[in-house]
């Protein structure tokens, strides 16, 4: 708590934005050599919106944003 306001922390490791295309672009890469994808699975298009979302992840201004505004929706769900 701060100042009597609950906090909450989300821990990122040095360099963890930056890794993620690499990361993804390796799994790519052994998925298409393993062969074990299923018939008409778009690849490229799941690595582009994984690769989306993730990177969203290590945005924490946005994160925050993004929650902010989930509270404020809660608060208004919550009139009745």
């Amino acid at each position: 708590m701060k100042n009597g306001q609950q906090v909450a922390v989300k821990v990122q490791y040095p360099g963890v934005a930056k890794s993620i295309d690499s990361d993804l672009n390796n799994l790519a890469s052994l998925l298409l050599f393993s062969n074990i994808l299923a018939p008409g699975l778009f690849l490229d298009k799941t690595i582009a919106v994984a690769k989306k979302e993730l990177s969203m992840e290590t945005d924490y201004e946005n994160e925050a944003t993004n929650q902010i505004k989930y509270r404020e929706l809660l608060k208004l769900g919550n009139r009745n």
